[in-house]
């Protein structure tokens, strides 16, 4: 479809609202979100075919995106899905962002990466009429929309609107596409699938999850052990947390400090909840209410509310789960030595993860209206497997998913890879020059684990990442992960990784707690 032969296509005009406003209001924080809406725009066009380079019409209009389209589905997808995009991304700017979006089909033709016509006119006229946050589709297109529709899906057509005495055209008639309906009813229809397969990209495991979970949102249950500070692991889950944010998920963060109870004030755990929640809204995420966190050793006080139900809940799972498979589960992949301490460690710290377990799944079930999915180690797998083997539960179906975080390997005992310990304060690096190091150490993946959480994640929805005039993709890395790509160094990595990975001294006016001029060396 190019050329000056006229062909029949669909033209989609996306426009930001107030963006003159927003520039002259906001300068730099503007300027950043508009290089990010954008390169989301042209990548969410590539991907849902429109017609892109080398003589593809897709343009990007400074304050909006025109794509051509010969797919009628692949037109409206690209429009919900910027929507969605929009409606949903986590906020880090102190302004408000919406965009509207008209779809037109008609006679055109392509060149010179542009777009001419009739049925481009009518899209940008319908563009212009379209309200904040709203997909406004043209009478032609609807025609065409209706035949490959379900009759069923038509219920998501609104009343129609007619505008008079058009020049050129006289009357033209508009539809509203209620998209929030739309992915209520089909998460298919939005962003679930192509942020399901940019997280395992990035070696985020999704389990027992598919786009169509997604269709209401969700709820995401976040377990979190209480630290002296936000470490790089809790770094890089916020950014699957944002992804699913995407999607319209509500996050619990539940702070499992049952764990060494004795070894640190009761205080502890609640300083590191408001040093969590001020690191969540540098990243976008609000977490204000006290429905969004949940203190674990507060679940298991029998003066609780739903105190019964979670005690019959780990009465439950425990009778399923015998000694040694609590042992294999606290081991993970851990060097010798350590496998020795957790063997001799505290019986409540040999039980934290099946408390854990039953309190993730005691708050799935309490808000059983929503899907649930919990953000988890893949070193944690093993534990959350027993969650398909437990009778009574809802388990093994679409309402209980996970998604598996990689882990950072920092060596190697001949060809197993051996995991560290978490600390307290530990995994931070006090230098950027300090992560360049530990990057580049024999036998670790940090260079390909910080990456992947804290670059790549972030990229979304693009599928590579340029530093330094290289194309970079969790792909530029061989099978084992371990070391640097050749065309990178360890520097050129450290440098977009850093930016999340800084240890952050105060934040809100609050200084994160314990951080020490030494950050101890984990033990292998």
């Amino acid at each position: 479809m190019n050329g000056r032969d006229l062909e029949i296509g669909t033209t989609v005009f996306i426009d930001l609202v107030d963006s003159t406003i927003l520039g002259k209001t906001h300068g730099a924080k503007y300027i950043r979100f508009h290089e990010e809406y954008l390169r989301v725009g042209e990548t969410l066009a590539r991907k849902c075919q429109a017609e892109m380079e080398p003589s593809g019409a897709y343009k990007n209009l400074g304050d909006g995106h025109m794509a051509v389209f010969r797919g009628i589905k692949s037109a409206l997808s690209f429009a919900v899905k910027m929507q969605q995009y929009i409606a949903n991304r986590p906020k880090t700017e102190p302004f408000e962002i919406s965009i509207t979006a008209g779809i037109a089909t008609g006679t055109m033709f392509q060149k010179d990466r542009d777009a001419f016509g009739d049925g481009v006119n009518k899209a940008a006229r319908t563009a212009s009429r379209a309200q904040a946050g709203q997909i406004l589709l043209e009478e032609s297109f609807i025609e065409h929309l209706t035949s490959v529709l379900d009759s069923d899906q038509q219920k998501y057509f609104g009343q129609d609107i007619e505008i008079p005495d058009v020049k050129s055209y006289g009357k033209l008639t508009f539809k509203t596409f209620d998209w929030k309906r739309y992915l209520s009813e089909d998460g298919e229809g939005g962003l679930a699938k192509l942020i399901l397969g940019h997280m395992e990209a990035a070696g985020v495991t999704p389990t027992n999850l598919s786009p169509a979970n997604f269709g209401s949102g969700g709820l995401v249950i976040w377990p979190v052990a209480p630290r002296n500070v936000v470490t790089g692991i809790h770094k890089g889950q916020v950014e699957i947390v944002r992804l699913l944010h995407l999607l319209g998920c509500r996050v619990h963060v539940l702070i499992t400090d049952c764990k060494n109870a004795d070894s640190h004030s009761p205080e502890y755990p609640i300083r590191f909840k408001s040093l969590l929640r001020d690191y969540l809204s540098t990243r976008g995420i609000e977490l204000s209410s006290q429905d969004d966190f949940s203190l674990m050793s507060n679940l298991y006080e029998p003066s609780s509310s739903g105190y019964k139900e979670l005690q019959e809940t780990f009465k439950r799972v425990s009778r399923h789960l015998t000694l040694d498979n609590l042992i294999q589960i606290t081991e993970k992949e851990y060097g010798e030595e350590i496998k020795q301490l957790v063997a001799g460690q505290s019986t409540l710290n040999l039980i934290n993860p099946l408390l854990t377990f039953s309190a993730a799944l005691h708050i799935a079930n309490y808000d059983a209206s929503r899907n649930s999915v919990v953000i988890a180690g893949q070193d944690e797998q093993r534990l959350w497997n027993y969650v398909f083997n437990v009778p009574g539960e809802r388990f093994g179906n679409e309402l209980l998913g996970f998604c598996f975080n990689p882990i950072y390997y920092a060596s190697k005992q001949g060809d197993r890879p051996i995991q560290f310990q978490q600390k307290l304060d530990w995994p931070t690096w006090r230098s950027q020059n300090e992560l360049i190091e530990q990057m580049s150490l024999p036998g670790s993946n940090l260079a390909w684990w910080s990456f992947c959480m804290h670059a790549f994640l972030n990229s979304f929805p693009s599928d590579s990442i340029h530093i330094n005039g290289v194309e970079v993709s969790p792909k530029s890395w061989t099978e084992d992960k371990v070391g640097i790509p050749a065309s990178l160094s360890a520097s050129s990595l450290a440098s977009i990784t850093w930016p999340l990975l800084e240890p952050i001294k105060h934040v809100n006016g609050r200084s994160q707690i314990g951080i020490q001029p030494e950050v101890p060396a984990p033990n292998p």
